[in-house]
């Protein structure tokens, strides 16, 4: 893992810098924990290149996933 963050940023990708991808809403939008110390979860649209944030960590985000709190 630590590779992919030093090859350099594709000029032309319009995925956020920042963030990985661990899976996706059912309709190919990935949700992303964020790079920095907070963990931050958030769900980015491929489409509008939008990003929205939906828990402050993982744990949150599972049980706000699991209980349907999270809607994409």
């Amino acid at each position: 893992m630590a590779d992919n963050f030093a090859l350099p940023a594709d000029e032309d990708s319009s995925f956020p810098a920042g963030l990985v991808a661990f899976g996706d809403d059912g309709t190919g939008a990935p949700f992303c924990i964020a790079t920095s110390e907070d963990q931050q979860i958030y769900w980015w649209s491929p489409i509008d290149t939008q990003v929205q944030m939906l828990a402050d960590n993982l744990d949150s985000f599972v049980v706000r996933w699991l209980t349907g709190a999270i809607t994409t």
